[in-house]
């Protein structure tokens, strides 16, 4: 009676396994059998890891996953470098609509995306000179979002503001000259219609004067300033 027979050697699966645990590989994997390594969170296993007489064959990698950078990003687009499958270590760069800056990146670590990319809106020149007024909290850093308020000169009234969108300047700020009140009482005669109260920067008026009075010179304005040079003699 023959019994003698030769078995394949076992083999030791017991290495470690880079960013991963070794599961059912032990240090006596049986010729002919594999087992497989489990991987860290953020690692996908390769390969395996079997034996054949007592040779060892490890093809088993616990390889980092790639992230899904392609997220959107706001006042811009992901940009043709950040993909759905960023590499491991990698960085990319979004890209910013107009008027828009981008800081930050987003970069790629064992599938795990860090995100810092932000598009900020551009900051405008808004100290450009006032006619009639001066520029007050208005400069040449307006922030994107913000506005600011020139004043006016004696006699000028402020319309409208300065504000800033995205690197385009919106201004409408304008110092208008004051109206006179030219309404007031003449001596034998009246104002007549002409000479209202809000008599206008530059216009000139006439009052009336009664009968057996002449008159004489006008009233005028000028940035709110009434000049009364009226007389019924």
């Amino acid at each position: 009676t023959d019994t003698a027979v030769c078995s394949g050697d076992s083999c030791d699966a017991s290495g470690a396994v880079g960013n991963g645990a070794l599961n059912d590989c032990s240090s006596t994997l049986a010729h002919g059998a594999a087992c497989t390594p489990t991987c860290n969170t953020g690692y996908t296993l390769s390969g395996t890891r079997s034996c054949t007489a007592g040779t060892l064959t490890d093809t088993a990698a616990c390889n980092p996953d790639p992230c899904d950078a392609s997220g959107a990003i706001s006042n811009g687009a992901s940009g043709p470098s950040c993909t759905a499958t960023l590499a491991d270590g990698a960085t990319c760069t979004p890209t910013c609509n107009t008027g828009y800056t981008l800081s930050g990146a987003r970069s790629c670590s064992s599938g795990t995306l860090t995100d810092t990319a932000v598009c900020s809106g551009d900051s405008c020149d808004a100290s450009g000179a006032v006619g009639n007024g001066a520029l007050n909290d208005c400069s040449s850093t307006l922030a994107h979002g913000a506005a600011c308020t020139p004043t006016c000169n004696t006699g000028y009234t402020l319309s409208g503001t300065r504000s800033c969108t995205a690197g385009t300047l919106t201004d409408t700020a304008a110092c208008n000259p004051d109206p006179c009140d030219a309404s007031g009482a003449i001596s034998n005669g009246a104002s007549g219609p002409s000479c209202t109260a809000t008599l206008a920067d530059g216009a000139t008026c006439t009052p009336t004067c009664n009968t057996g009075y002449t008159l004489s010179g006008a009233r005028s304005c000028s940035s709110g300033t009434l000049t009364d040079t009226a007389v019924c003699s």
